[in-house]
């Protein structure tokens, strides 16, 4: 999450089970966020305890035996049809509800006639609510311009459900800030996004005839590509004085510790996925790159128009933390955003106000505009938001991010310092994942967990590493839905893999 905060304080191995409110005593963000994080956890944890990894309430039939469908209770159903003549046929063959049978009925011809059913779906506990039925090519957060990606595929095909959370500001969403306070910013908020996506490989041997027979393959196979063991680990700390300084600490060197003027929330962020850059540099072009900002990527601002190599942009609030000459942004959008695909970065020449003006020569991508199209659909929510990283002599920038180069320390600023651990197993990174590093001037140090270990020989001495951490976020879930049939895209059976439990209360 890239809201403006000042740390990140829930930690899940601490076991506490609430925040406590103290009179007299300040009130941080980073509390109030905790509570939230604690209840969700809980409540997440029973469910999935309950429920298991994926499932979701029976449907209301009219009959015990199932049969004269009322309405559905489990959502992210899949149905299709196929017409031969006359005739159209519905698939799965267990019954359907009229209003999903009559929008199967009047699927435009360039399109192909799958629907997701509404209702309610769990997956690790997190609760999916669509309360529409929507065709695969209109999904609210994985919206198409056509069908044709279903109509290259032949053969016997997984659908499953990718869910993840994703924060949601004014920026996005005006009606959170309210107009009565005259444009102040309030609280952000988190949305719980889900898209159904297809696998793109066909299931080879013969196809699933229940949820039951699919799911070993699910669970030791496809989850385990969707999810890689290993997504990058990532230690930090401030920079420690040089050989010596501790015999004699009147040589401590000034470049140790943490230097910052102020306190801040470092974060870094995987831009390009892959995985990390080889020690010969023979997979440079494949290899990810990361970028970083010392607030959290807070300094973002709506792009309403561009005029040449000009970007008028608004969401001003505090110039002390705005953009300057010689700054690396972000041009992005939604769309980008919940594909998973990294924004355009391009270097900042010039700074008035609220008019950037951008070095075009800086990038390789496209600077998209508003009334611009990605993917053939309109984009929205259109911004420029604000990295700190910058071209060094012991890193050279890639499209204007960092390679991610493993078990070397990489210094930020001020002191601070990263290195990407590496494996076994390799690691695989992921657009979009970040780490959150808190860097205080008090003690001019970051806060970060330490692996405390007496030395062999000596116990009395005591020494600490930074822990490496996996990615703070973000975190997806997914959960296999149905294996449809496909020629040539068009469906001839589909088998539902979602597992269903029935209601408690029972007269």
């Amino acid at each position: 999450m890239n809201g403006d905060i000042s740390r990140s304080t829930f930690n899940s191995l601490n076991h506490y089970t609430s925040v406590i409110l103290q009179q007299g005593r300040v009130q941080l963000d980073a509390d109030g966020n905790e509570q939230s994080a604690i209840l969700l956890r809980y409540l997440r944890g029973l469910a999935a305890d309950l429920i298991g990894q994926h499932g979701g309430p029976d449907d209301l039939f009219d009959n015990p035996n199932g049969t004269g469908m009322l309405s559905r209770n489990c959502g992210f159903g899949i149905v299709a049809s196929k017409k031969t003549g006359n005739t159209t046929a519905f698939f799965p063959s267990a019954e359907i509800l009229a209003s999903e049978r009559d929008l199967l009925t009047a699927t435009p011809t360039n399109q192909v006639p799958l629907l997701i059913t509404g209702g309610h779906y769990y997956v690790d506990g997190l609760l999916c609510e669509s309360e529409d039925t929507w065709r695969y090519s209109q999904q609210p957060y994985l919206e198409r311009a056509n069908d044709e990606e279903l109509k290259k595929l032949n053969g016997v095909f997984l659908l499953y459900l990718d869910v993840w959370e994703r924060l949601i500001t004014s920026l996005e969403n005006s009606s959170i800030r309210d107009v009565a306070l005259g444009g102040a910013d309030t609280a952000a908020r988190t949305q719980l996004t889900w898209q159904v996506r297809i696998w793109p490989t066909a299931i080879t041997g013969a196809s699933p005839v229940t949820c039951t027979a699919f799911d070993k393959t699910w669970s030791q196979q496809i989850l385990r590509e969707l999810q890689a063991k290993n997504r990058g680990r990532l230690s930090a700390k401030a920079r420690e004085a040089g050989p010596g300084a501790e015999a004699n600490p009147c040589i401590t060197s000034p470049e140790a510790r943490y230097r910052g003027m102020e306190n801040q929330l470092y974060r870094v962020e995987v831009h390009q996925g892959g995985p990390a850059l080889d020690k010969t540099g023979a997979n440079q072009d494949d290899a990810a790159t990361f970028k970083w900002s010392r607030d959290n990527a807070t300094v973002v601002a709506t792009l309403k128009r561009k005029e040449g190599d000009r970007l008028i942009v608004n969401g001003l609030r505090d110039f002390s933390r705005w953009f300057t000459a010689g700054n690396w942004v972000e041009i992005t959008h939604d769309a980008l955003e919940l594909n998973g695909v990294p924004g355009t970065l391009v270097r900042l020449a010039r700074v008035e106000g609220e008019t950037l003006t951008i070095d075009p020569y800086t990038t390789s991508g496209t600077i998209y505009e508003p009334g611009s199209k990605f993917a053939n659909l309109p984009i929205t929510n259109l911004k420029v938001r604000r990295w700190d990283q910058k071209q060094t002599e012991e890193g050279l920038l890639k499209e204007g991010a960092l390679p991610i180069e493993e078990d070397d320390w990489i210094e930020l600023e001020d002191g601070v310092v990263i290195k990407f651990e590496p494996g076994p197993p390799a690691a695989q990174y992921r657009t979009g994942d970040y780490w959150l590093i808190p860097a205080r001037v008090a003690t001019g140090d970051v806060e970060w967990p330490q692996i405390v270990t007496a030395e062999a020989g000596n116990p009395s001495k005591i020494t600490k590493q930074p822990k490496p951490l996996q990615p703070h976020g973000v975190e997806h879930h997914f959960a296999p839905l149905a294996v449809a049939t496909l020629a040539n895209g068009l469906p001839s059976a589909i088998v539902d893999l979602r597992h269903k439990f029935p209601p408690l209360g029972v007269c």
